[in-house]
């Protein structure tokens, strides 16, 4: 990844984080990472735990955040979801997958939307 690339997701990721708390969500962890793979953001909103996945994209893109997750990324996020849960020993509560579609504005600027309920923990839409 280059160093432009990266330097936008962190920002994106950032703004996805303060659009998250506008919304009540409260930050347990941030890229939690294992060996099925990663969650940008594990949250609670009230008593539903949220797993996030933070979409940047550039200005022009042709795709929205929620659109380029394909199913195997969905898949791989629910996999990490379950790892985390056991691992954490989160037990029977109401979970769900949501989504930050960033994107970058021409004046440096980021405009964030929370999809919730973006997929389901087996990966579809």
């Amino acid at each position: 990844m280059t160093d432009r690339r990266h330097q936008l997701g962190s920002d994106g990721e950032e703004a996805a984080l303060e659009v998250l708390a506008r919304a009540g969500y409260r930050v347990l962890e941030r890229n939690y990472r294992c060996r099925v793979g990663e969650i940008d953001v594990v949250a609670e909103q009230g008593e539903t735990l949220c797993f996030v996945e933070v979409r940047t994209r550039k200005i022009g893109a042709l795709v929205d955040g929620r659109t380029s997750i394909d199913w195997r990324k969905r898949r791989k996020i629910a996999a990490a979801a379950r790892s985390y849960c056991q691992r954490r020993r989160v037990g029977e509560r109401p979970m769900r997958f949501d989504v930050v579609d960033v994107r970058a504005l021409s004046d440096g600027a980021f405009d964030a939307e929370i999809v919730c309920n973006a997929f389901d923990a087996e990966g579809g839409l």
